[in-house]
């Protein structure tokens, strides 16, 4: 996945909040990534400590975030939830969307928004590749999700790219 450990950055447009969203295994013990979020109060001089957004035990990646007009933040990722103990023939896959009102992990609140597809169906490129092809930002009083599914049924065009809106609150 080319591009997959690149951090994505917001801001509230209220509070001047920032905030970045990555990929990062200090909550596995180093066996595998999960999506992370940190945030600065004072322009990035310091970050705040790390806090996990994707649920606990399961791999993720390729996070995106946008905070909507009311300071909510929410982030689009991928992850493997759907990963049978003992499957080796495919990788189910599946992207998820997060808020967190004013950017309070305890109020964190988590939907599927694809279908669970099979991740080994994507194009080969130094590893199964999604794309570059997924982003979230502010729309309204929600966000405007794009995201990348492969493709099960059309080997001439292996991947598909969908977007919708999606309320944050």
């Amino acid at each position: 996945m080319a591009g997959s450990t690149l951090p994505s950055p917001a801001v509230d447009p209220w509070t001047g909040t920032l905030y970045m969203a990555y990929e990062g295994s200090d909550f596995s013990a180093g066996r595998f990534d999960s999506v992370q979020l940190v945030r600065s109060t004072d322009g990035g001089r310091p970050w705040g400590t790390p806090v996990p957004i994707s649920p606990e035990g399961v791999a993720a990646f390729s996070p995106s975030i946008a905070v909507d007009e009311r300071g909510t933040v929410a982030l689009t990722y991928y992850d493997l939830r759907f990963l049978e103990p003992g499957n080796t023939t495919t990788l189910p896959t599946a992207h998820q969307l997060a808020t967190l009102r004013h950017g309070d992990p305890k109020s964190r609140t988590e939907r599927r928004i694809s279908r669970v597809f099979d991740w080994l169906r994507a194009p080969f490129a130094r590893g199964y590749f999604l794309g570059d092809y997924q982003g979230l930002a502010a729309d309204g009083k929600g966000v405007r999700a794009v995201l990348t599914e492969a493709d099960s049924g059309a080997p001439q065009h292996r991947t598909d790219v969908y977007t919708g809106t999606f309320r944050t609150g």
